[in-house]
C-alpha cells in the first residue's frame, strides 16, 4: 500500500464525522450496488480486479470518495480495503491498528500482498498472525522472501481460512519455516483447507518431500502449482487429487524428481489430462545427470497433453531424434525450450515446410565472430565495419532463398535455445528463424554468454527486423 496515502489520509476516513451532509444528492438515493459498479466503472474495474498493486491513482481516488459524503464512503471503504499491499513494515503496522480497532474493516480484505517487504522489512509472526486472524475472507495471501512461518501462521493459512485460493510463499526457506512446516504436517490429521487453487512454494528448498506431500494430497481443487527448487519428488506429484485441475505446472529444477517420474506424472496423471496449458520441468545446466535423459524425453513428448501451450524442457537431453515429436508439437505450442543435444538446423527445420529445404551455408557466410578470423576483426574498427557488412549481407542473402508459405504450419510465437550448446546458439548471427517464413515466430531467446560473444548481434538483427533485448541476464530478440 502506498505509504503517503496510508499516513496522510486512511486513519482519518473511518472515524471522521460526516453528518453535517444532512442532504442527499440523487447520485446517493442509488442502491449500494448500482454506486460501487460505477466507481469501479469509472476508476478503472479491470485495473483495479487485475492488477496485484491498485494502489495508484485508482486508489487516491478512492480514498477522495471516502471524504465526499457517508454513502459515498460506505461503498468505496470495501473497494479500498479489498487489495492490500505493503512496501514498509511501518504501514502494515498502522493498517493492523486500524483493523484492530475496527475489526469490521478486516472483513473487507481479500488479497493480502507482503511480497515487496525484504528482509530488512520483517514484521512479527505475532502481528502476522494477528492480522490473518482480523482478515477471515482472505482469498490470496503473498509472503515476502525469507519470512519466518511459525506452526500457528501456517495453520491459519492452510487451516483457518475457508475462501483462501492463492497462497504464495515462495523463497519462504529459513530454518524456522521449514521445521515448522515440517511439525504442522506431521500431524496425519490435519484437514487442509480445500478452498486453495493457487500454490507456490517455490524456492522452499528446506521443506521436506512427505510434508510436501501431504499437502498437495489435500488439494482437490488445484489448478496452479509451482514447486521449483523444493524436494518434491514423483510419490508428491502423483499424490494430488484426480479431481484437481491443474493448468500451470512449475517442477524447475527439482533436484529429487526423476524423469522418469516426471513423464509417466504426465502421461497418466487425471489433473493434467485434459487442463494442463504450461509445463516446465527445466534442470539445472550443471547437472551430471539430466532429470530428463533421452528416453524420458521421448516419452514425455509423445504424451503431452493436447492443451499444453508453454513448453520448457531446458537442458533436457534432447536430440535430432527428437524433431518428428517436436513436429507435431509444433503446431500446437506457442512457447518451447528445447534441451541441449540440438543444432540450430534442427530447430530451422520446425519452421520449414515439408517441400522446402534449408539453403546450405557456406563457409564464407558462417557468422564472422565463429571464424578465425574474428579476432584480428574485432580489434581493428576498419575490419570490424566490414565484417559487420558481409554477416548483414549473409543473413539477408540466405533468408531471401526461403519462400514465405500461405499458411504456417506451425504455432510457435517464442523459442528458447538458451539451453543448447553456445556454439549452436551462435549460429543465430545467419539463421533461417529469422526470416518471414518462420511467423507467427515473434522472440528467440537466447544465453547470456552468447549476447556477450557475439558482437554483431544487434546490428544484423537490427538489418532484418529483429531487436535485441538484454537486463543484464537473458537476452531476448525480439521482431520489429
Amino acid at each position: 500500500m502506498s505509504s503517503s496515502i496510508y499516513q496522510s489520509k486512511m486513519a482519518a476516513v473511518h472515524v471522521e464525522d460526516i453528518s453535517h451532509i444532512r442532504e442527499r444528492a440523487p447520485l446517493e438515493k442509488l442502491p449500494a450496488e448500482i454506486l460501487r459498479l460505477i466507481k469501479l466503472t469509472g476508476l478503472g474495474a479491470e485495473s483495479l480486479a487485475e492488477n496485484t498493486n491498485p494502489y495508484t491513482d485508482i486508489q487516491h481516488d478512492l480514498i477522495t470518495c471516502l471524504l465526499t459524503s457517508q454513502t459515498l464512503k460506505d461503498t468505496a471503504l470495501p473497494l479500498v480495503y479489498r487489495y492490500v499491499k505493503f512496501s514498509k513494515a511501518s504501514t502494515f503496522q498502522k493498517f493492523l491498528v486500524q483493523i484492530t480497532k475496527y475489526p469490521e474493516l478486516g472483513r473487507h480484505v481479500q488479497s493480502l500482498d507482503l511480497s515487496e517487504l525484504g528482509t530488512s522489512q520483517a514484521i512479527a509472526t505475532a502481528d502476522l498472525l494477528q492480522c490473518l486472524n482480523l482478515t477471515p475472507l482472505l482469498r490470496s495471501f503473498l509472503a515476502f522472501p525469507e519470512l519466518e512461518l511459525s506452526s500457528q501462521v501456517l495453520q491459519t493459512l492452510f487451516c483457518s481460512l475457508p475462501q483462501l485460493q492463492t497462497l504464495d510463499l515462495r523463497s519462504c526457506n529459513s530454518q524456522e519455516s521449514a521445521s515448522a512446516f515440517e511439525s504442522l504436517f506431521a500431524n496425519a490429521d490435519l484437514a487442509i483447507s480445500t478452498s486453495i487453487t493457487e500454490l507456490n512454494l517455490s524456492n522452499c528448498s528446506g521443506f521436506p518431500e512427505n510434508a510436501l506431500q501431504r499437502v498437495l494430497s489435500q488439494l482437490p481443487k488445484l489448478q496452479i502449482l509451482d514447486v521449483s527448487r523444493t524436494t518434491v519428488d514423483g510419490e508428491a506429484l502423483q499424490s494430488i487429487p484426480a479431481s484437481a485441475r491443474l493448468t500451470h505446472l512449475n517442477v524447475q529444477h527439482c533436484t529429487q524428481l526423476r524423469g522418469r517420474a516426471v513423464a509417466r506424472f504426465i502421461a497418466s496423471h487425471p489433473s493434467v489430462q485434459s487442463s494442463l496449458v504450461s509445463f516446465n520441468a527445466e534442470t539445472k545446466a550443471t547437472l551430471e545427470d539430466a532429470v530428463l535423459d533421452e528416453e524420458d524425453v521421448s516419452k514425455l513428448l509423445a504424451s503431452i497433453p493436447k492443451t499444453v501451450k508453454i513448453l520448457n524442457l531446458k537442458h533436457s537431453i534432447m536430440t535430432p531424434d527428437h524433431l518428428p515429436l517436436l513436429q507435431a508439437l509444433s503446431n500446437q505450442l506457442d512457447e518451447l525450450s528445447v534441451g541441449s543435444d540440438l543444432r540450430l538446423e534442427d530447430i530451422e527445420s520446425l519452421f520449414l515446410t515439408p517441400t522446402t529445404s534449408a539453403p546450405a551455408l557456406s563457409p564464407a557466410e558462417s557468422p564472422s565472430d565463429i571464424r578465425p578470423e574474428a579476432v584480428k576483426a574485432n580489434s581493428d574498427p576498419v575490419l570490424k565495419s566490414m565484417a559487420q557488412a558481409v554477416a548483414i549481407c549473409n543473413v539477408r542473402q540466405r533468408l531471401l532463398r526461403i519462400d514465405v508459405p500461405d499458411t504456417p504450419l506451425w504455432s510457435l510465437k517464442s523459442i528458447d535455445i538458451s539451453g543448447m550448446h553456445i556454439f549452436q546458439q551462435r549460429k543465430i548471427l545467419t539463421s533461417l528463424l529469422l526470416g518471414d517464413h518462420s511467423l507467427p515466430l515473434t522472440r528467440i531467446a537466447i544465453g547470456e554468454e552468447v549476447y556477450l560473444m557475439c558482437k554483431d548481434l544487434k546490428r544484423v538483427c537490427a538489418a532484418v527486423g529483429w531487436r535485441v533485448e538484454w537486463d543484464g541476464r537473458a537476452c531476448e530478440i525480439l521482431r520489429d
